[in-house]
């Protein structure tokens, strides 16, 4: 649970003491004040506390899980037009529902969470950190009940809307377990943020420091000039390295640090292309 202090903070203070949630965030909003009696009732619960934006503002409502599923709660159904919570199916009358969510390609803004994202197709939070056994789990699941097959005897509508949800199934596990794809989707879905993949564009868009590039050179040499047993310690020092940047990453999604998030984002690409390259020399 969230708690957004307001212009009342000795009201507010009296609110905290009366709640007994043992998960909370309470967020103060950009650099108002907040009174002694606030921060001590914060302390003795062992809430978190943080500083928010008013960008963030408008975002949080998003990462709050209850609220987010609340705003896909009520898909309308084709066949007998009622209204559900299932993503998938009809609760009224089974049948497959026609389903959009925000892709990495989706052009229109989806600032306010109007759509299901990927995340929500497996429901997990929108976060960076994820258990790849469970998405996988939730995917194997999905698939069991939304494979084309088992739809052969129902409507053209139906085989057709499954086909898409299964496609969509792919793309949302595929994004979802790499890091790369996550982050840039995790951009575009919680903060407005389209990160173009384009070497040129990012490269304008976020220039890297020449320590940094000149790191990249040095490696391209060396990728260049090893082989045999080599290449395999080169390994392990280019995974520590690209580690390195995933845990950076998931600190700046943690702070919603947009601009290093960006960054390291940048350094993933040239990292994994980096990885890339090593393996196939290896194989």
């Amino acid at each position: 649970m969230a708690i957004i202090l307001s212009r009342r903070p000795l009201i507010m203070s009296i609110m905290l003491r009366n709640l007994s949630s043992k998960s909370t965030t309470v967020l103060q909003y950009e650099s108002r004040g907040i009174v002694s009696s606030c921060l001590e009732c914060v302390a003795l619960k062992g809430w978190k506390f943080r500083t928010i934006s008013a960008r963030e503002l408008n975002l949080s409502s998003i990462k709050n899980e209850s609220e987010r599923i609340q705003r896909h709660s009520n898909s309308l159904c084709w066949s007998c037009n009622s209204k559900g919570k299932n993503l998938f199916f009809c609760e009224n009358c089974g049948t497959v529902l026609q389903l959009s969510v925000v892709t990495l390609d989706s052009k229109q803004s989806n600032h306010q969470g109007s759509l299901p994202t990927y995340f929500d197709l497996f429901n997990l939070e929108a976060s960076f950190e994820v258990d790849p056994g469970k998405v996988k789990e939730n995917y194997r699941q999905l698939q069991t009940k939304l494979h084309p097959d088992k739809f052969s005897n129902r409507s053209s509508k139906e085989q057709d809307f499954s086909q898409e949800i299964s496609s969509l199934l792919n793309n949302a596990l595929n994004v979802i377990l790499s890091p790369y794809l996550r982050a840039k989707y995790l951009l575009k879905v919680l903060y407005d943020e389209d990160v173009q993949d384009e070497a040129s564009s990012a490269d304008k868009e976020i220039p890297q420091s020449a320590d940094f590039l000149m790191t990249i050179m040095e490696w391209n040499e060396i990728l260049e000039e090893k082989d045999g047993r080599d290449l395999k310690s080169l390994q392990k020092k280019l995974e520590k390295s690209r580690n390195e940047i995933l845990n950076n990453l998931k600190l700046a999604f943690t702070s919603n640090n947009i601009k290093d998030a960006k960054e390291n984002l940048a350094k993933l690409k040239y990292f994994d292309n980096l990885s890339e390259k090593l393996k196939f020399k290896i194989e």
